[in-house]
């Protein structure tokens, strides 16, 4: 899916298309099998996005279609279903969840490097390296993705090779959001080292001073004001913010239940329609305060409970993805969702491992005894 430069025609390319065939395969393996479809429980992250969709989206969506609300988009609507039947057939067990990673991750590298040697200029957005995709920003979410999803897998080679080969791509493609996913990583990973995960929760309103000071006083606040000046081109990403604000503020309504998929702008449609390029705002057009509980404040939660459960890796890269959220809208790309599915599992497994070890470890006695 990340080769969006290839697509045959609008949102439909390879990867959607092979999406869909394995879905549909899926389907018709488990009717045709003979035996009682049983449905397991999905994840609870699942579960809230799907209900949002479901129970919010869907009829804002089709209200704001009623109104000729400017923006409103059943193809938008689409995209978050896809997302929806994506979710609801990831594997269930570790070893499965294991294999699809490792195979998402060959095939993903695999195609960017391929793209990389022998893409030509349709591997480029102007000079800078896209990957097959439209813009830089899209294969940047990939690559945060494989190196949160690299997380579940226990080998610190291929952890150590994926980060290596998403730093180069990252930097090769100039991504601002690949660059603040890197930066929040980073910091987080730093006070992770200096501090104890659990120490870091009830420090976070100091760190987030002392981070303040430091970025003043070593100089590092000017070169992201600079970078900041360049990627705002002229103030359009400061306009298309406000532009979200002024549509999700413009009713208690609409505040809390938005206006469904596509109506980034709501009623009045400033800025002609467009998206805002922030996860938080864009879901918060669309689907009002349960689009913001989706994100940001259930990956927050997430690394809140990370850090409670004395995880250092987990919370520093989520706050990777975190922080490209809040850069490009991400609320309709499969890869996303799996991937913070793929996080709350990992902290739900790490949960767990003390308890199963105190368990052990209580048969091992009464065995001797």
């Amino acid at each position: 899916m990340l080769q969006t430069n290839y697509r045959f025609a609008g949102p439909i390319g390879a990867g959607e298309l092979l999406a869909v065939a394995f879905i549909l395969l899926k389907l018709a393996q488990n009717v045709l099998s003979g035996r009682t479809m049983v449905m397991r429980r999905p994840d609870t992250l699942t579960l809230q996005y799907l209900g949002v969709i479901c129970l919010i989206v869907a009829p804002m969506t089709m209200l704001s279609s009623a109104m000729n609300i400017p923006g409103t988009s059943m193809r938008d609507f689409l995209s978050y279903g896809f997302v929806c039947a994506v979710l609801l057939i990831l594997p269930q067990s570790s070893r499965d969840m294991k294999a699809m990673i490792a195979a998402f991750l060959f095939v993903t590298y695999a195609t960017i490097v391929m793209q990389y040697l022998i893409g030509g200029s349709s591997a480029y957005y102007f000079s800078r390296f896209s990957g097959g995709a439209k813009n830089p920003n899209q294969m940047g979410l990939y690559l945060v993705a494989s190196v949160v999803l690299v997380a579940y897998l226990p080998n610190l080679w291929v952890r150590a090779g994926v980060i290596s080969l998403a730093v180069f791509f990252g930097v090769a493609s100039m991504s601002d959001a690949f660059f603040a996913a890197a930066f929040g990583a980073t910091a987080i990973a730093v006070f992770l080292r200096i501090f104890p995960p659990r120490a870091v929760l009830y420090l976070l309103p100091f760190l987030f001073v002392l981070g303040y000071v430091a970025l003043i006083y070593s100089g590092l606040l000017d070169i992201v004001g600079a970078r900041w000046a360049r990627a705002d081109e002229g103030g359009s990403r400061t306009v298309l913010y406000l532009s979200a604000i002024q549509a999700w503020s413009g009713s208690v309504f609409s505040m809390l239940l938005g206006y469904g998929a596509g109506s980034f702008s709501g009623l009045e449609g400033p800025f002609q329609g467009a998206e805002a390029h922030n996860t938080a705002l864009d879901l918060a057009t669309v689907s009002g305060i349960f689009g913001l509980l989706l994100f940001p404040l259930k990956p927050l939660w997430m690394v809140i409970e990370a850090l409670s459960k004395k995880l250092r890796f987990v919370p520093a890269v989520l706050m990777a993805l975190i922080a490209f959220g809040l850069f490009h809208f991400v609320g309709r790309q499969p890869v996303f969702w799996v991937t913070l599915v793929v996080v709350s599992r990992m902290i739900g497994e790490a949960s767990t491992q003390p308890f199963a070890d105190k368990k052990r470890t209580q048969k091992t006695k009464q065995a001797g005894a």
